[in-house]
């Protein structure tokens, strides 16, 4: 009976999850970077793709003390679409800050659903960053489908783990490559086994340090599990003694 991994492990050593756990940690720290009024949850961001769009009207600006010392403020109003008065102030750049007067006017993009959170997206401080949001918006769509990618791959690989047929298989080849902050050297099986269909399949499997790689130099053959009913999903059993 071959051992069954934790999910949390087959989520991990896929790579593709943690990946997109960090595109979507970038994507949402880079959106409250550059907003700081949205608050950081998953289900306001989405709402900022399709954000209300409003004239805002420069009110007054003022240099404020603040924690970290003075600040240039700009306050602006702005009536959404349904006609509620919202007031707001902002920390400026100096650019914007020296231009903005008085009665000046701009776009104002507004969550529909609580419309204080608000940002001016149309300012001289602004103009030079507008890609910015779009490339973290991309980002955290990649992100979520590559966590939904590797998070149904690992309950695929489970479900053959557990219930999966076990054939004999061959190793093709111990493939090296230098991985990780300290390029250390690591190991990947490539494999390959004949399904009940006869049907010769190939695959790979996780990347393993010189230690754990040690016993597959002297593997006879291996143990690979795959689901009968879609022979394409397999996983190869962590354990390289010859199969019996």
């Amino acid at each position: 009976m071959a051992r069954v991994p934790p999910l949390s492990r087959l989520l991990l050593r896929s790579m593709i999850f943690p990946q997109g756990v960090w595109l979507v940690g970038m994507s949402l720290a880079t959106l409250v970077w550059m907003g700081g009024s949205f608050p950081p949850s998953v289900e306001d961001y989405f709402e900022i793709l399709k954000a209300g769009e409003a004239t805002g009207t420069v009110v007054r600006k003022a240099v404020e003390e603040g924690p970290r010392g003075a600040r240039q403020m700009v306050y602006y109003r702005f009536e959404t679409a349904e006609g509620r008065g919202i007031e707001r102030g902002i920390w400026a750049s100096k650019e914007w800050y020296d231009s903005a007067q008085p009665g000046q006017t701009f776009t104002v993009y507004y969550l529909k659903s609580d419309p204080t959170k608000n940002r001016p997206m149309s300012t001289a401080a602004w103009e030079k960053h507008w890609p910015v949001p779009l490339l973290a918006a991309a980002l955290l769509t990649v992100g979520l489908l590559a966590m939904g990618f590797g998070t149904h791959r690992a309950l695929w690989q489970r479900r053959v783990y557990e219930s999966g047929a076990e054939a004999r298989g061959e190793m093709v080849e111990l493939t090296s490559r230098k991985l990780g902050r300290g390029q250390d050297l690591h190991y990947r099986v490539v494999y390959r086994f004949r399904d009940s269909r006869g049907m010769v399949r190939e695959g790979k499997g996780s990347w393993m340090n010189e230690k754990v790689a040690e016993p597959w130099r002297e593997a006879a053959g291996i143990r690979v599990r795959y689901d009968p009913q879609h022979p394409a999903h397999h996983v190869l059993v962590d354990d390289p003694r010859p199969f019996e």
